[in-house]
């Protein structure tokens, strides 16, 4: 007599069970069955999976990239603009320095906070506004988006203090790059004329720091609360100071009159929002999928809509939105996954009935249903002639 053989696994993060079923005829028996140990993937020192990691790495990349693309857009801009070429701006990256000092020689060195306070007053070459506008899209700033967990909201808690340190120096000044010039706490204690730059301090730093200086706060480096900023300053006030400097330099290139949105908004401070799911990598790839999806209209099902899309009227405040609190669609996609785990061994006519039996029975249930109440429920279907046993290898698969 023919036997069929099954395989199950039952895959952890540190072991893989399996058992092997055999059907002889109308026997079923298992065969053998173990499990396979192994080490937990992940890292001993810090209890992180490898996953993690390259989730972290993974996402460092995608930053540069999407940097690099925004640093790519304002090149283009500048250039189509007849403000600068690309030539002219790299040639004075060569002849010239960054450097932090105040006051410098123009002629060997270039402050970029220094040429932001310029632009705010002073008409700027085309290369020293590509240099400010570059400098800005490389570091926009906080955007507070959204808070999905609680982590997140205690992560986004740690980050109030210096986003209030920040908020208080610029109060007073019209954008970020002028508090930092004038303002004492950017200035090196040693030089007046030096600005200290460095933001996020590293564990070593600050401890050094405090050593040094009985007078500076209490090391928390062992702190977990510690977030490493000493000043955090919001996308907001970033956009400010673009539209201020690049209104005063539309005097000066009247190309800029009415593109300036289209700079700030669309290339320098473009943020997609999370929801909105993955997409092509780059503009290109992004203009032939959008021709591709128009010829293929049925192929954007496979792709995440944002969610903010489905939205619609309230039925009781006419004019008010609402979102959903569920999917029906999910609900019965759960449904027919959790079914699939069951083990045929009736006719296929009871095995539709059963089916159908469930199906009624949990959607039309007002409250939640455990495993227990299924099984209560094939027993029922099926006139209570067979006991079901939902553990192990012996589950009911309802087929049909």
């Amino acid at each position: 007599m023919d036997k069929k053989y099954y395989l199950g696994l039952d895959l952890g993060i540190s072991s893989v069970g399996w058992a092997v079923m055999c059907e002889e005829g109308d026997e079923y028996y298992i065969d053998d069955f173990g499990v396979r140990l192994f080490e937990v993937a992940e890292d001993p020192k810090k209890g992180t999976t490898h996953a993690e990691e390259r989730r972290t790495f993974r996402g460092a990349r995608r930053l540069n990239r999407r940097r690099k693309q925004r640093i790519k857009e304002i090149k283009d801009f500048l250039r189509e603009n007849n403000i600068v070429t690309d030539e002219q701006l790299a040639n004075f990256y060569r002849e010239k320095k960054t450097t932090n000092l105040i006051k410098y020689n123009e002629d060997q060195y270039f402050n970029p906070y220094g040429l932001r306070v310029k632009g705010l007053t002073e008409k700027l070459t085309g290369e020293e506004l590509g240099v400010i506008l570059i400098h800005i899209a490389n570091s926009r700033g906080y955007n507070d988006k959204f808070s999905f967990n609680e982590e997140d909201k205690k992560q986004a808690a740690k980050l109030d203090s210096a986003l209030n340190k920040a908020n208080l120096l610029i109060q007073s000044h019209k954008t970020i790059a002028e508090a930092i010039v004038n303002e004492q706490e950017f200035k090196s204690k040693e030089n007046a004329n030096l600005i200290v730059v460095r933001n996020r301090l590293s564990a070593s730093v600050k401890k050094k720091s405090t050593k040094n200086n009985e007078n500076q706060e209490k090391d928390n480096t062992n702190n977990k609360d510690a977030v490493g900023y000493k000043f955090l300053f919001a996308r907001e006030d970033y956009r400010k100071e673009l539209n201020l400097i690049l209104e005063k330099q539309t005097e000066f290139y009247p190309q800029l009159k009415g593109k300036v949105y289209k700079l700030v908004e669309e290339i320098i401070l473009r943020q997609r929002d999370f929801e909105s799911g993955p997409r092509p990598k780059t503009e290109i790839q992004f203009e032939k999928w959008k021709k591709f999806m128009e010829k293929h209209p049925r192929m954007k099902q496979r792709f995440y809509p944002n969610f903010l899309s489905l939205k619609a009227k309230c039925n009781f405040f006419k004019d008010e939105e609402r979102g959903f609190m569920s999917s029906l669609i999910f609900d019965i996609y759960h449904l027919v996954v959790e079914l699939s785990k069951y083990t045929v061994r009736f006719s296929e006519e009871e095995n539709k009935k059963v089916a159908q039996a469930v199906f009624n029975f949990v959607i039309n249930s007002k409250e939640k249903i455990d495993k227990t109440e299924i099984k209560k429920k094939i027993e029922a279907s099926l006139d209570n002639k067979h006991k079901i046993s939902t553990s192990g290898a012996h589950k009911v698969l309802l087929g049909g």
